[in-house]
């Protein structure tokens, strides 16, 4: 009857979670370790000091390069969002640059031309920060692995990036 007073009440339940959350970190987390935990190790825990390992295994290695393809994957669907979001932005303001004929000009604080500015910034901003994320990522697992592949992700973003900057200086200047 008492462990089932203490199921109910959250004791046991409380108990075991604990001791888990206890188990769980020593495991991963153990005291007197150095990282990484692999045949791969540091000669030195000075940041100055380049990174000198063995060479990967099999399972390693396709570890890394899951890792890696992972990376291009997220650039390449943000490439993907700043292309829509330059896009739409141009289109929005070439679509109301026509005159049509008995309109009156509105002066809004954010009319459609200032709303496709918008959009193309936030299309290049998002860009830029998903390009340093992906070098940044990038740079440390070839720090892993400096045989690590070149890869044309990194240059697809770089080449959007230099026509949005395009696209935003024509907006910009109304051209």
């Amino acid at each position: 009857m008492r462990a089932a007073t203490d199921i109910q009440s959250g004791g046991t339940v409380q108990r075991l979670q604990s001791e888990y959350s206890v188990n769980f970190y020593a495991h991963f987390f153990p005291a007197q370790q150095t990282f990484p935990r692999s045949p791969r190790t540091l000669i030195a825990m000075d940041p100055s000091t380049p990174i000198v390992s063995a060479p990967l295994d099999i399972a390693t290695k396709l570890a890394v390069d899951r890792t890696r393809v992972a990376y291009e994957r997220t650039v390449m669907a943000s490439v993907r969002t700043a292309t829509s979001l330059i896009t739409f932005g141009f289109s929005i303001n070439k679509f109301f640059q026509f005159d049509i004929p008995g309109r009156t000009p509105k002066t809004h604080w954010l009319g459609p031309h200032e709303f496709g500015l918008l959009m193309i910034v936030m299309g290049l901003v998002s860009l830029f920060f998903a390009w340093l994320e992906y070098r940044r990522d990038i740079f440390s697992l070839r720090k892993m692995d400096p045989a690590l592949p070149a890869s044309t992700a990194g240059i697809l973003a770089a080449m959007v990036g230099i026509l949005g900057i395009l696209v935003l200086l024509l907006t910009f200047f109304k051209i």
